[in-house]
Formats: structure tokens, C-alpha cells, sequence
């Protein structure tokens, strides 16, 4: 009969103080990898966006070797060389989020300038590169 009560009181499980500190320790993780999450995510987007410029700027070069003449550029023609869709900027010229932003592309004396231009985190927050 005593064994019969001693099978009873092993019973298989977390108490309640075990189950609150997993808690504690899960919730101090999120509050220390959250923040970084989004730093990173900012970074990478600066990164995406600032690639997209260059790659822009190249081939806007092409398009003049292939046009010497021109003094704009016609965006139809040069989106094909994008396979028919030009890239969206992440950021406006401010640096302000602004996804699926239009980049505009102008030629004055063969200086060529994408707007909005490259971007740089700078205290935290997005600015554009001034050179």
C-alpha cells in the first residue's frame, strides 16, 4: 500500500518556479537581440541601396557609350537593360524610408547623378552621403 503512495507523489513535470525562470531567461534574450535585429536590418537595407545606385551608375556609363550624344536619358530604353523593371530605392533623398522609390537618373555634361543618392547610418539613423 505505501508503494502504492509513493508512485502517486513522483509525479514527472516542471514546477511553476522552473517554468518562470525559462521565462525570465527568454524574455532577457528578446530584450538583448531584438535591437540588434533591427540595427542589422538597417544596415543591410543602406548596403542593398547603396548597391543599387552603383550598379544604376554603371549603367547609365554604358548607356552613354552606347549614345555619346545624349544629354538624358530616356527611362524606357534604360530600363531594358534592367530586363524591363528598374530597381526601387529603399530610402528618399532626405534618408527618410520610403520603399519603392522611384530613382531618377540625369545627365549634365556627362556627369551623372541618381537621385536619391548613396546613404550612410550615422548615429543611428539614415543620411545621405554628401560629397
Amino acid at each position: 500500500m505505501f508503494d502504492v503512495m509513493k508512485k502517486k507523489k513522483k509525479r514527472k513535470g516542471f514546477t511553476l518556479v522552473e517554468l518562470v525562470v525559462v521565462i525570465a531567461i527568454l524574455g532577457i534574450l528578446a530584450t538583448i537581440a531584438i535591437p540588434k535585429f533591427s540595427s542589422s536590418r538597417k544596415t543591410a537595407a543602406v548596403a542593398a541601396h547603396n548597391a543599387n545606385v552603383r550598379i544604376i551608375k554603371s549603367v547609365a556609363v554604358m548607356y552613354l557609350a552606347d549614345n555619346p550624344s545624349a544629354t538624358s536619358i530616356d527611362m524606357t530604353e534604360f530600363a531594358k537593360r534592367f530586363d524591363g523593371e528598374m530597381p526601387k530605392a529603399s530610402f528618399d533623398a532626405a534618408g527618410e524610408d520610403a520603399p519603392n522609390t522611384e530613382f531618377t537618373v540625369t545627365i549634365t555634361n556627362g556627369d551623372i547623378k541618381v537621385e536619391p543618392g548613396e546613404m550612410k547610418i550615422e548615429n543611428g539613423e539614415v543620411k545621405p552621403v554628401t560629397p
